[in-house]
């Protein structure tokens, strides 16, 4: 998606967290570590991107605890004071989870994540624990959900005050790119 987001300069990103992991979804991985492990080497394939062994081991060992809503937080603060650069933090993210295999529930991870916005960590502890971060969350989710957004990641553009879903789940750039062709040529502006 980084790729995409740069052949894409015309186009603004926003981010939204829909917290896919929430509610009934959030917990250990336990029985679901076999499904995980036997997608990642198709996610590999299609995207480039690797898998590290420290988080294939966590979730052989099905102690990888799964919730959207630490992360999401996170990221609606840092979108609230640096726009632009959410696509590099949500990068660091999935970083930091995917190939070095922290948990999204370690504070160290939102440590690093501040370091690299040159925030302070305990700023972002604490606008990530206020009401109005909270707000933007619980928005976030309930657009997700009145969109039929169940996949993670996910791009929607708008183009002529109409939305087109470009993808649910990860794809490949030449998907994504055929996706806003189409999305385009719906809209009349391809």
């Amino acid at each position: 998606m980084q790729a995409f987001v740069r052949n894409h300069p015309e186009l603004l990103f926003q981010p939204v967290c829909g917290g896919m992991m929430t509610g009934y979804r959030e917990g250990p991985v336990g029985s679901f570590s076999k499904h995980i492990l036997e997608a990642i080497p198709r996610l590999e394939n299609l995207t480039g991107a690797r898998f590290g062994t420290t988080f294939k081991d966590k979730i052989l060992s099905g102690d990888m605890y799964f919730s959207s809503v630490k992360p999401s937080l996170a990221l609606c603060v840092l979108r609230n004071h640096f726009p632009a650069q959410i696509p590099g933090y949500i990068h660091t993210l999935m970083s930091l989870h995917f190939t070095e295999g922290y948990s999204l529930q370690e504070d160290d991870v939102y440590r690093i994540l501040a370091e690299e916005a040159n925030m302070p960590p305990e700023t972002l502890a604490l606008e990530m624990e206020s009401e109005e971060v909270k707000y933007q969350f619980r928005q976030d989710t309930d657009f997700t959900a009145n969109c039929g957004i169940d996949g993670f990641p996910c791009m929607v553009v708008q183009l002529q005050d109409k939305m087109y879903m470009l993808n649910q789940g990860y794809n490949s750039l030449e998907s994504l790119e055929n996706a806003l062709t189409w999305a385009k040529n719906e809209a009349g502006i391809g």
